[in-house]
């Protein structure tokens, strides 16, 4: 088993310019090439073990769950790429309402139905019209062909976090958004108005959980969708 991973693993990373190749994607190899761990051990622990001093398991420091097989040489480097896709992506993502974001993962049943955002107060709908004045639609390119039930920007991989920052900000440009807009969307959050937004089952749901259990919800895409149009 080492062997047949160690091969695969020199294959992956003879490119150039190879991504980390990610401990999930070692786990999914695995299971496709037929290859089982006959003792038990947690993947993470056999590849630190067994692969080492050739390639390392590393983690992300803001999301431990985000682990990948690299080369030993490579860790820091590894380690210094995801700092600075944080940095580079959650500059402009952390701006935005969770609302806002969400709108940027819906994909409606209807085709001929569309995805119109608000600012102040943040909030999205889908509709065939522009539900009424100060609301942009945030069309179908600048969403995922398919529905992606969206939580965080801290749940996402670096590759997920650049393409949501290069659709959001590619979306402010086409609409003619800029600072001040995300600056009235925060001092909505900051300071709620007299009539706040309306909160969706879905939102009821999420909030009633235990914080340290809030991100780790994971809830199936039709019935999201349907919790997010009920009030």
């Amino acid at each position: 088993m080492r062997e047949q991973v160690l091969e695969m693993l020199r294959e992956h990373y003879s490119a150039a310019d190879a991504a980390p190749y990610w401990l999930a994607r070692l786990g999914q190899w695995l299971s496709r090439e037929g290859i089982a761990q006959n003792d038990g051990t947690p993947l993470s622990e056999w590849a630190s073990s067994a692969l080492k001093p050739e390639f390392v398991v590393v983690a992300d420091p803001a999301e431990p769950a985000r682990r990948a097989v690299v080369p030993h040489d490579k860790k820091e480097n590894v380690l210094r790429e995801w700092a600075d896709d944080r940095s580079e992506s959650e500059d402009i993502l952390r701006r935005f309402p969770r609302a806002i974001l969400v709108a940027f993962h819906v994909r409606p049943e209807d085709p001929d139905k569309r995805v119109y955002v608000q600012m102040s107060p943040a909030r999205y709908q889908v509709a065939y019209e522009p539900p009424g004045v100060g609301w942009h639609e945030i069309e179908a390119k600048y969403r995922p062909n398919e529905q992606v039930f969206f939580t965080s920007v801290g749940r996402l991989s670096p590759e997920e976090r650049r393409g949501l920052r290069q659709r959001v900000l590619s979306w402010m440009a086409e609409v003619e958004l800029d600072e001040s807009d995300l600056s009235r969307a925060r001092r909505w959050k900051e300071e709620p108005q007299s009539t706040p937004p309306t909160v969706s089952a879905l939102e009821r749901l999420i909030s009633a959980q235990p914080k340290e259990l809030q991100r780790q919800i994971v809830v199936p895409a039709d019935i999201a969708l349907l919790l997010m149009k009920r009030p």
